[in-house]
C-alpha cells in the first residue's frame, strides 16, 4: 500500500510555509537592523599636497585694558586693545596687507575685543605665517577654526570641537619664541532622523543660530542693548532698542543674552553640521632666545605656527546597514528560502513570452 497523495501534498504544503515563514523571519530581522541606523566610524589618514591654514581668531587674555565690560561703543574703543597694542609694527604691517590676509575685528562677550586673521594664500609645508611678534608680554587666547565659525565666539558658545589655546605669556621670563603645532581633522556624520547633525554649511549653522538668538530675545521684556552684541544681529526686529547707560543695565542685558545663547546651542534648535574640520593645537616648544628676538626684530616674543604633517585624520560615519546591504540581503534569502533569483526570474518571463508569441504564430 502506498503513500497516500494527500500526505504528499500536505508535507508539500508544510515544507512550502516553512520556507516562507523562515523568509518573512529573516525580511522582519533585515527591516529591523535598516530602521535602527546603526552606524560605525571609519577612521583614515588622507594626504594632502597643500592644507591651507585655519582662520586664527586672537583675542588678549584681559579681554579689556581696565576692569569692566565697556555699555557703549565710546567707551569700548577706550577699553578694547587695538592690534597695535597686542603685536609689533613689523606684524601688524603684514596682516595689514590686504592681499595676504583679511582682518576682522569682533567684539565677544566673553573674550574681550578680538581679531580674526584669515590668511589667503595655501600652506606648502614648514612653518607657516603670519609669525606673530609681540614686543610686551600679554596673555593670548587663540582659536582655530573655518571661514564663518568665528560667529560661534560671540557668547563663549562653541560645539565640542571648537578648540581654543591659551598661552600665558605675561609672567614667563625669558622665552622669546613659542611654537605651536597644528593638526587638522575632519569629521563627517550621516544626517539622518536619528541624528543630531544637518547636512548644510558652518555659515548656514552660524545664520541658524543668530535667527534663533534673536527670535528668542524677542520674547523676553529688554529695554536696551549692549555694546558688545555684535551688529550682525538683527536689532531693527528688536524695535530698534536704545544702548544700555548704566554698566548694571549693560551687564544684565549681557547675561540674559549669554543665557539665551546657551540654550539655543544646548536644545540643538539648530544642528550642528554633519561635516566639519576642526584643528588641534598644542604647544610644542619654548625657546629661551629673548635676546635674538629683540636684536632680530625689536620683539619680546614671537608665535609661530606648523602643521604636524600635511596628513589630516578623517572620521567618517557610515551605516552598519545600508540600502545596498538591505537590497542583497533580502535577494539572498529569496534565494534560500523561496528558490527565487533574478536570472531564473527573467528566463521564466522571456520563455513565456516566447510561447505566447510561438501559439500566436500557429
Amino acid at each position: 500500500m502506498g503513500i497516500p497523495n494527500r500526505l504528499f501534498q500536505f508535507a508539500e504544503l508544510v515544507l512550502i510555509t516553512a520556507c516562507f515563514a523562515g523568509f518573512v523571519v529573516q525580511l522582519v530581522d533585515i527591516y529591523l537592523k535598516y530602521e535602527a541606523k546603526t552606524t560605525i566610524v571609519v577612521a583614515e589618514d588622507i594626504s594632502y599636497e597643500k592644507l591651507h591654514l585655519p582662520v586664527i581668531t586672537v583675542c588678549p587674555g584681559p579681554g579689556w585694558k581696565t576692569p569692566g565690560k565697556p555699555i557703549n561703543y565710546i567707551q569700548m574703543a577706550e577699553k578694547k586693545f587695538k592690534l597695535e597694542e597686542m603685536f609689533i609694527n613689523k606684524t601688524v604691517q603684514e596682516l595689514k596687507n590686504t592681499s595676504a590676509y583679511h582682518i576682522r575685528e569682533i567684539a565677544t562677550v566673553a573674550f574681550g575685543y578680538c581679531y580674526t586673521i584669515r590668511k589667503l594664500d595655501p600652506v606648502i609645508e614648514g612653518i607657516v605665517e603670519p609669525y606673530l611678534f609681540m614686543d610686551k608680554r600679554l596673555d593670548l587666547i587663540l582659536a582655530y577654526h573655518e571661514k564663518h565659525e568665528e560667529s560661534w565666539m560671540f557668547f563663549g558658545t562653541f560645539p565640542d570641537t571648537f578648540r581654543l589655546l591659551y598661552l600665558h605669556l605675561e609672567n614667563l621670563v625669558n622665552i622669546g619664541t613659542v611654537g605651536v603645532d597644528l593638526q587638522k581633522k575632519h569629521l563627517a556624520k550621516i544626517s539622518h532622523k536619528k541624528s543630531n547633525c544637518r547636512s548644510y554649511s558652518s555659515l548656514d549653522y552660524s545664520t541658524c543660530m543668530i535667527s534663533r538668538f534673536v527670535q528668542d530675545l524677542q520674547v523676553v521684556n529688554i529695554t536696551c542693548r549692549s555694546a558688545l552684541i555684535p551688529k550682525v544681529f538683527d536689532w531693527e526686529k528688536l524695535g530698534n532698542l536704545p544702548l544700555c547707560q548704566t554698566e548694571r543695565e549693560s551687564n544684565a542685558m549681557l547675561n540674559l543674552a549669554s543665557d539665551i545663547a546657551s540654550k539655543v546651542y544646548q536644545s540643538r534648535a539648530c544642528p550642528l553640521p554633519c561635516e566639519r574640520y576642526y584643528y588641534i593645537p598644542t604647544v610644542t616648544q619654548f625657546h629661551k632666545n629673548t635676546r635674538n628676538m629683540k636684536d632680530m626684530y625689536g620683539a619680546d616674543v614671537g608665535i609661530w605656527h606648523s602643521y604636524q604633517s600635511l596628513r589630516v585624520e578623517s572620521k567618517r560615519e557610515e551605516f552598519v546597514y545600508d540600502m545596498g546591504d538591505v537590497l542583497a540581503a533580502v535577494g539572498g534569502n529569496m534565494g534560500l528560502w523561496l528558490g527565487f533569483s533574478c536570472l531564473s526570474l527573467l528566463l521564466d518571463v522571456f520563455g513565456r513570452i516566447k510561447q505566447k508569441a510561438i501559439l500566436k504564430r500557429n
